[in-house]
């Protein structure tokens, strides 16, 4: 049961403009919108809102750094059939990478690329490139690719390390946590200093620049060194991966209504919870994932959903405390529904007045609980069914005695079966019963924000 995984598998690089990249690398379907030239290779019908995307991505992120767009001067995208491809006819961008940027092109083998893009809006607006630290975080920072979730007790140097910004002046491509490093200082300086003060710091650090020239550069725009800064934003509990302007440009999803990726592989979709206690939510698609995260916190807690697996979905009961949660994929979901809002706090003080859980037949059921104390009850529509039954991050004071969640045919508890600590256990649960939690804490481990009990359809013997 997968219930960790911070970070995907990701490394792009920024290509060197030179003459190793060539021409176009081929003509194929052309499309125009305002602001880009869009080629792809595979003769198809592009997704109906990519080209609007493109222009709307270049406009609100483009814009916050102070580019300026020309209709006569658009961008090219070229998006190649698939890897081979890619390695075939990109030039001088490294094969195993899948994109680059070219300052005023983009390679890649998906139609959206928010990074890469990053890249050509940086290129255009401060007068070419930095060097890898600063045009990668740069780039980070405006994408949020990749992205590393943070609970607001852990660090930067929690997850990705002890790394130093001597190593990573010529990150190009080749290590995950470096990039996540160059995009926690990056967002640090805008956050805290503004987007004209990291444009004056790139434009004094030439690609090539040597470690002593850095220090000078960022000693004559910001009022610390280097290094202060360095550990201040790889330090800070809570801090910021990225900007998360695009990922939060969102329309409330609806009670009923499904919602799936968008052209550009964002949801831009949010969960407004109010006075509730929480949200019911079916995620579709195999081994995925979708953060639930407050846009307006300066320290967002990530709320993560696991989707199902052998192609039945999870249905996820997630307490949330208010606010507008917008969807993060990563992986993409098929899909996201609303279910429904929560009644109520999930656990209720007594029986009889406690939330009613259905669980779902076809897959997976899981009650996603806040971090602290768990006491009380939550009944179940199990409708006959048998389940596997596992307490994830919920403990108990003594882990060798099973009892304090246990799964009660109904109220009066006089027929329970106890769950053991860190294992699955089969009951059958009908329509009447009841968990009931004694003495029991949400204790989860970074980064996930809760504790739960999930509810498996067990196989047809």
């Amino acid at each position: 049961m997968r219930r960790q995984g911070t970070r995907s598998r990701w490394a792009l690089v920024l290509a060197t403009l030179s003459a190793a990249c060539g021409d176009e690398p081929f003509v194929g379907d052309v499309s125009r919108s305002q602001f880009f030239e869009y080629h792809n290779q595979v003769r198809e019908p592009l997704c109906p809102t990519l080209l609007a995307w493109l222009d709307r991505h270049a406009e609100a992120i483009g814009g916050k750094i102070g580019l300026t767009l020309d209709a006569d001067d658009p961008y090219r995208y070229y998006k190649f059939r698939d890897g081979a491809a890619f390695a075939a006819h990109s030039g001088g961008c490294p094969a195993e990478n899948g994109a680059c940027a070219l300052g005023d092109a983009v390679y890649s083998t998906t139609y959206f690329h928010a990074h890469e893009q990053a890249h050509d809006y940086v290129f255009r607006a401060w007068d070419g490139w930095s060097n890898g630290l600063l045009s990668e975080g740069a780039a980070v920072a405006l994408s949020c690719t990749p992205f590393y979730e943070l609970q607001p007790a852990q660090r930067p140097v929690d997850v990705v390390g002890s790394l130093d910004w001597r190593d990573l002046l010529n990150l190009f491509g080749d290590s995950d946590d470096g990039y996540a490093a160059a995009g926690f200082f990056v967002t640090y300086l805008a956050e805290r200093h503004g987007w004209q003060s990291v444009e004056a710091l790139h434009r004094k650090v030439s690609r090539g620049a040597a470690a002593a020239d850095v220090e000078r550069a960022f000693a004559s725009v910001y009022p610390m060194s280097i290094d202060q800064a360095w550990a201040d934003a790889l330090g800070a509990a809570g801090a910021a991966p990225c900007q998360r302007d695009w990922q939060c440009l969102a329309t409330p999803l609806a009670v009923g209504e499904v919602a799936a990726p968008d052209c550009d592989g964002e949801m831009h979709r949010s969960v407004d919870v109010g006075a509730q206690g929480g949200a019911v939510l079916t995620v579709e698609g195999d081994d995925t994932r979708l953060m639930l995260l407050p846009c307006a916190a300066a320290t967002p807690t990530a709320y993560t959903l696991d989707g199902g697996h052998a192609g039945r979905p999870a249905t996820h009961w997630a307490s949330l405390p208010p606010g507008s949660y917008a969807m993060f994929p990563g992986p993409l979901p098929a899909s996201v529904a609303l279910r429904s809002y929560l009644a109520g706090p999930l656990v209720g003080s007594a029986c009889d007045a406690a939330s009613v859980v259905a669980l779902d037949g076809s897959g997976r059921t899981s009650v996603d609980l806040l971090r602290g104390g768990v006491d009380g009850w939550i009944r179940l529509a199990g409708g006959g069914h048998a389940y596997d039954v596992f307490p994830y991050q919920l403990v108990w004071s003594d882990l060798l005695t099973p009892g304090p969640v246990s799964i009660c045919d109904d109220c009066s508890a006089a027929s329970c079966v106890p769950l053991p600590y860190g294992q699955s256990t089969r009951v059958v649960i009908g329509d009447q019963a009841v968990v009931r939690f004694q003495g029991v804490l949400s204790f989860p481990s970074p980064p996930a924000a809760w504790g739960q009990l999930v509810f498996d359809i067990a196989p047809a013997s």
